[in-house]
């Protein structure tokens, strides 16, 4: 982007590049959910949720509260259909290292089968929001956002201000936690840091390099502590189910030691993540 761009041309642009690519995977959502047209909607509607806390400032609160509204509506009926195509996948990965559990992993899949169409009846119905229709087919110049007069200044000068915020609240968070954390206090360090890198990315347009090297360390402190994150509830759901259906038992009691290990590595590796992403030299552009 010009270095003469608006910030407001640069809100502009963030929430177009993810409303678009939310309404190409709408399609694919409603004919069924494919595992990635769930996960690429979702991800659309975090970055769209995102972008519309990091801009607030800089656009009219009632119409971003709105759109917020709606799109959590949604991305919560996604979320709980992601979390179980995650947890399929995750079963599939750990069979995978112990193909003498494939036999009695039929239970298992057949639980995750059940819980997912219980879950897409609860999507369909969301799925029916006129408001969310409209991102389907939403015309030429519609709905335009509508920005401060703050957003008419350059983008250099306004939007790098924006990330201090979510990263002193990150920061924060992370200072805040003694030596052996439990895996909620790092999963709400995980939301926190997912949201500083956000509001990293959406500014990055008017930075360029520096937004980009903080953003990929952000990532990496990300990745951890979500493969934690996974971990510990993929094996409290299999203990859950196990308890109802003792057929499971066998099954979940051995894949929940392979993922005891995955979230010991875990961490032992989020303070190093968190270390690097922290270096002074990644932020002083804002």
């Amino acid at each position: 982007m010009s270095n003469k761009a608006t910030a407001g041309e640069v809100v502009e642009a963030a929430l177009a590049r993810s409303a678009m690519q939310l309404r190409a995977r709408l399609p694919g959502v409603k004919a069924g959910g494919s595992t990635e047209d769930v996960h690429q909607a979702r991800v659309a509607i975090r970055r769209l949720r995102s972008d519309l806390r990091t801009f607030a400032s800089l656009i009219d609160p009632d119409w971003a509260r709105d759109r917020r509204r709606h799109l959590r509506t949604l991305g919560d009926a996604l979320g709980e259909i992601r979390d179980l195509d995650v947890f399929e996948l995750s079963v599939r990965h750990l069979a995978g290292q112990r193909p003498e559990l494939e036999i009695d992993l039929e239970p298992v899949r057949s639980h995750l089968a059940r819980q997912r169409a219980r879950a897409r009846s609860g999507l369909e119905e969301v799925l029916e929001d006129p408001w969310l229709q409209s991102w389907l087919d939403p015309g030429p110049g519609s709905d335009p956002v509508p920005l401060s007069d703050e957003a008419r200044g350059r983008a250099a000068d306004v939007l790098p201000a924006l990330v201090r915020r979510p990263w002193r609240r990150l920061r924060r968070r992370a200072r805040s936690l003694g030596r052996d954390p439990s895996d909620e206090e790092l999963h709400r360090l995980r939301i926190e840091v997912k949201r500083c890198r956000y509001a990293v990315d959406a500014v990055r347009p008017a930075v360029g390099r520096p937004a980009k090297r903080l953003s990929r360390r952000l990532g990496r402190l990300q990745e951890v502590l979500g493969d934690l994150h996974d971990a510990s509830v993929i094996a409290a759901e299999l203990r859950a189910a196990a308890g109802h259906d003792p057929a499971i038992g066998f099954a979940a009691g051995q894949l929940t030691v392979l993922l005891a290990e995955r979230a010991d590595r875990c961490r032992r590796e989020w303070r190093t993540a968190w270390k690097s992403a922290e270096d002074p030299a990644l932020r002083r552009w804002f």
